[in-house]
């Protein structure tokens, strides 16, 4: 509550009535918070607050820019329902200190729209070009839960169906946060990072997966390649779902999940229609 008033008279003190953040820091030994920064804008986590409240925040911007009145006159007319959880969706390289990279989305694959209390803003379409000139944030994805547990397990599921395909992003170190114990107990500080530094950072898993078995799948798919789609014109090579190419041996990205949920890549490329590299 005080820290509620405190932001109200900022933003009074400077007479701004519209959407607007105030920042604080909050000691947990004294019971004390200390004014950071107010910006008068939505911040990006805008999304979690409109997840829990449910209410329109935009709409409500635009609505105060207009003259409108807000239907709510105090705070305790905000429902607050269940727990959501962002992820930021970023073109970085999370091993080298976070680092903006640049590049064309060659394959997008986003989270199933069927999902329930799932939310993707996105601002990229596949083919899109990556350039330095912007901020390195795609999309911001957003779930959902009456528990905090249950919002990790909804944001852990849409993100293993999220593929960026071109440029590296922060998908997997997502992934590895969500499956941390300390984070997932609730136990973590802004330290987190660095305390947590080797779960984090540390060096891909090689495959766990038996021999046999990855073989065994990729057998599969080799199959379902050279299946036609038509089989009453089986001699017609527009009916075919092969990888042949004319000019130049083609390839195809297979991703394989183990008995523990880590994910590893593999690459099929076509010789001929016998004959397959896999590496």
């Amino acid at each position: 509550m005080q820290m509620g008033e405190a932001a109200c008279a900022a933003a009074e003190a400077v007479g701004y009535y519209n959407a607007g953040t105030v920042e604080f820091i909050f000691d947990c030994d004294t019971d004390k918070f200390y004014f950071m920064e107010m910006n008068t804008r939505l911040q990006v986590e805008h999304p979690v607050t409109e997840e829990i409240t449910g209410l329109d925040l935009v709409e409500w911007q635009f609505k105060v820019a207009a003259g409108h009145k807000l239907p709510i006159t105090c705070q305790s007319m905000v429902p607050l329902l269940g727990h959501a959880i962002e992820c930021r969706i970023t073109v970085e390289d999370p091993k080298n200190d976070f680092l903006p990279q640049t590049g064309k989305i060659t394959t997008l694959r986003e989270p199933s729209s069927e999902y329930v209390d799932v939310r993707l803003d996105s601002g990229v379409r596949e083919g899109d070009e990556i350039t330095a000139y912007y901020d390195p944030m795609i999309a911001k994805l957003i779930a959902h839960a009456d528990t905090r547990e249950q919002a990790i397990q909804k944001m852990q599921r849409a993100l293993s169906e999220y593929t960026v395909i071109g440029v590296p992003t922060n998908i997997k170190f997502h992934k590895r946060i969500l499956a941390n114990e300390q984070f997932m107990a609730g136990n973590y500080d802004t330290n987190f990072l660095v305390d947590q530094h080797d779960n984090l950072f540390g060096q891909e898993r090689e495959i766990s997966l038996p021999k046999y078995g990855t073989i065994s799948v990729i057998k599969a798919y080799l199959q379902n390649l050279r299946y036609r789609v038509n089989r009453q014109t089986p001699i017609d090579p527009w009916e075919m779902r092969d990888m042949f190419r004319v000019n130049h041996l083609a390839k195809r990205r297979l991703m394989l999940i183990d008995d523990k949920g880590l994910e590893h890549t593999t690459f099929i490329e076509y010789v001929s229609e016998d004959t397959f590299n896999v590496f």
